[in-house]
């Protein structure tokens, strides 16, 4: 059958702002007014089973100023995304993500939000409460959270009470953070989680990057133990060239995308995800054991100002003793980029070998990425790619369409959709996979007067 995917995402960096921004550690925000809205429909359909899945969505984005003058600001603040299940017999909201619901106080020395905000440099922590943070610099942040802190994942209320400190210090070259986190179970009558959250970036120009971030649980259910750490470094020898070391280590909390581990179906995973349609992380899976994954990215392109060739590798490897929870994957592509062809055109050739579930497999393809005109208001990206694994009945194959457009009234529209069959000799009917999505924006910013 099918392995349709498990999360989804899409690109175009100028919707950024309408589809969610990032995903973690919101700091307190300067930026315009602006609301933004938007509703679609995704579509899952599997002919080896003979079900469709149809999905609504709705998500909305706001960031508006409620009273401004010389020394004071109050925002009104919110991001949700949700998924409306169209089949019966399930829930309609069958997915949702609220992340920020609530108001934010501000004058130049403190920042107080109550509601539901991210917590200041708390990785996926949120809280149904207050946050404080006194500005003693433009350098230096701290304060407290403290409330009721929903899931991680699902972002549903709990009545989990907690609380803890917030350190921050940054530059334009270094930051470093520490989060704490007390949380406890009363229905339960016990402590539920007591950790801490330490990032830190530091940067030596452009030539080199370093950073981390280390998630210690003190004491909680699986007793003292470090349930994620994350470092990556970055080498710029020149403007052309770029070189990537990453390692992660994770437990309790299951950052990792599992379309990852799935060339097959990570161009239409990625994407999805970025329009939050899903979240993109194992939901409500607590696992103690502690996984290892290394990695490393190579790009060479050079800065022409115009046409030029890009060459990039990058390989994971994640270890675990159970060989269905270990894969390595081996990512290749060469091809040329910004060829004057009505507009901007890139050709790329692009192939993975992986391992993953005992199964080995090839999948060589390609890419072309067209955007017309200079103003970079549409895009257009597809790719095709063959499917070659030992356990197939032949040769399966892959491809997939994308269009985004965003107007200067402020209108996107984001419609992709991805085929994938996999030849199997025990199935009647054609293995076969379609999925697909469609979505319009409107994002508003608000003209108003002090």
């Amino acid at each position: 059958m099918c392995r349709l995917p498990p999360g989804r995402r899409m690109i175009v960096g100028g919707l950024a702002l309408l589809l969610g921004g990032p995903a973690y550690a919101v700091p307190p925000s300067d930026g315009s007014d602006v609301m933004a809205t938007s509703v679609g429909a995704q579509a899952v359909h599997s002919s080896a089973v003979g079900e469709t899945n149809l999905d609504l969505l709705l998500a909305e984005r706001d960031r508006l100023t409620f009273v401004e003058n010389d020394s004071f600001r109050g925002r009104f603040l919110t991001d949700a995304r949700f998924t409306i299940d169209t089949s019966e017999g399930y829930d309609t909201f069958e997915w949702n993500q609220v992340r920020q619901l609530g108001v934010r106080l501000q004058r130049s020395t403190w920042t107080l939000d109550v509601g539901r905000h991210p917590v200041y440099r708390g990785g996926p922590r949120m809280v149904d409460g207050a946050q404080f943070l006194v500005h003693p610099s433009s350098k230096v942040d701290v304060g407290l959270w403290g409330g009721l802190a929903p899931d991680l994942f699902t972002t549903n209320p709990q009545m989990r009470p907690g609380g803890g400190p917030v350190v921050s210090y940054h530059t334009p070259s270094f930051q470093a953070s520490l989060a704490g986190e007390a949380t406890v179970l009363p229905a339960e009558g016990g402590l539920d989680r007591l950790a801490t959250l330490m990032m830190a970036r530091g940067s030596l120009d452009r030539l080199f990057e370093l950073s981390g971030r280390t998630d210690l649980e003190l004491a909680g259910a699986n007793g003292p133990h470090v349930s994620d750490i994350y470092t990556l470094a970055i080498v710029r020898p020149n403007d052309a060239l770029r070189f990537d070391l990453i390692y992660n280590g994770f437990s309790t909390f299951k950052y990792q995308l599992a379309e990852l581990q799935d060339p097959k179906v990570q161009r239409f995973a990625e994407r999805i995800v970025d329009l939050g349609i899903e979240l993109g992380v194992a939901q409500d899976q607590l696992d103690p054991t502690f996984h290892h994954q290394v990695g490393g990215n190579v790009q060479v392109q050079p800065d022409t100002g115009g046409t030029a060739p890009r060459v990039a590798a990058d390989v994971r490897q994640r270890f675990n003793a159970n060989e269905l929870n270990r894969f390595t994957r081996a990512h290749a592509q060469a091809g040329v980029v910004d060829l004057p062809v009505a507009g901007r055109l890139a050709l790329l050739a692009d192939g993975n070998i992986i391992a993953a579930d005992a199964e080995t497999q090839l999948n060589p393809g390609l890419i072309a990425i067209w955007e017309p005109g200079e103003e970079g208001w549409f895009a257009v990206d597809l790719s095709g790619r063959a499917l070659i694994n030992p356990e197939y009945d032949g040769m399966g194959w892959y491809g997939d369409l994308f269009i985004d457009a965003i107007s200067p009234s402020g209108v996107a529209v984001n419609v992709g959709t991805s085929i994938i069959s996999e030849p199997n000799a025990s199935l009647d009917v054609p293995d076969m996979g379609l999925m697909g999505y469609v979505r319009a924006s409107y994002y508003l910013r608000p003209k108003r007067s002090k």
